[in-house]
């Protein structure tokens, strides 16, 4: 009977699996996760299970030190309104590289463990042709979040676990654009937004194995805010215009969002089957603002719309 239920379960959720969208999140934090298609909070494998469910890993049996890291490749592609025919692509050096470490040790009493993660679970890098059509909206533009988690993870019994992770996250956030000002030799200025945000928020996490072939587990990551205050807004202008264009110092936020992730797994000898559903709450980055220290007649305070919204991920 369990095989047939499993058998359901799967092909129910075979239209889904395609669906879903992670806005800058990067699913790229273990190999082994992502070779399962990126479930596994309901699988106490190794010390990365501390960043998908800390409850799971005073499961993890031995002391375990995991790392590595990896290459997203992006293709982007504009593509101008009708009757226009005009097309750009990313430039080749867009590929972005996620990194991820982990360390598990069992303590003298079996039933706690500790553990402390460095991950990259957020970040993107965008890289355009510096004299395409969009340059004054962008040339370059990245996103980079760290998360470094210490873990506390305790076994109630030989079925239950919890846990819990602090986490604090590092941000950087960079901004390069043409600016639609030239001098006498026809260079066009330009500007750069750079600069670095940290906040800190929880991880927690609840995993359950009422029998060596069935586990179940849920985690939920809270959100944050990450405000950055003493930015940097550099401007390349010609000389009659540097007054118009000050350095100034600038501010703005990214927001990352809170997840609530809930998997099942099942075990057989020969083959593992595990199913993940994540919702991701983007709400709070539908906008982004730039608020410049000083304002000018050509520097103004800015709004982005970023339209993010909230998510469901199955794995």
């Amino acid at each position: 009977n369990m095989k047939k239920y499993v058998l359901i379960l799967l092909a129910l959720s075979l239209p889904v699996l395609t669906k879903g969208n992670g806005g800058i999140e990067l699913s790229l934090l273990s190999h082994r996760q992502a070779s399962m298609g990126f479930a596994g909070v309901a699988i106490a494998y190794k010390a990365s299970i501390m960043y998908h469910n800390p409850g799971a890993l005073s499961f993890v049996y031995k002391n375990h030190i995991q790392f590595g890291s990896g290459v997203i490749l992006p293709f982007t592609q504009f593509r101008a309104e009708t009757p226009s025919l005009y097309i750009e692509d990313l430039t080749q050096n867009s590929f972005y590289s996620p990194l991820y470490a982990y360390g598990s040790w069992r303590t003298k009493n079996p039933n706690f463990t500790f553990g402390v993660a460095l991950t990259n679970p957020f970040g993107y890098l965008t890289s355009w042709p510096e004299d395409w059509k969009g340059r004054f909206i962008v040339q370059e533009s990245s996103i980079r979040v760290y998360h470094l988690q210490p873990t506390i993870s305790y076994r109630i019994n030989e079925q239950w676990g919890i846990g819990l992770g602090v986490t604090g996250s590092l941000g950087s956030y960079l901004l390069r654009r043409a600016l639609p000002v030239s001098g006498i030799d026809e260079t066009e200025g330009n500007s750069e937004l750079s600069g670095r945000g940290f906040n800190a928020g929880v991880n927690v996490g609840v995993y359950y194995r009422p029998s060596t072939s069935v586990s179940f587990g849920i985690s939920y990551k809270s959100g944050m805010k990450l405000k950055i205050k003493d930015g940097s807004a550099s401007f390349q202008v010609p000389a009659s215009l540097e007054e118009a264009y000050p350095t100034t110092a600038f501010e703005t936020s990214l927001h990352l969002p809170q997840n609530i992730t809930a998997g099942f797994a099942y075990y057989r000898p020969t083959f593992t089957l595990a199913m993940d559903i994540s919702l991701s709450d983007w709400r709070r980055f539908k906008t982004q603002e730039i608020l410049y220290a000083t304002e000018t007649s050509l520097i103004e305070n800015e709004v982005f719309n970023r339209r993010f919204t909230t998510s469901f991920a199955f794995r």
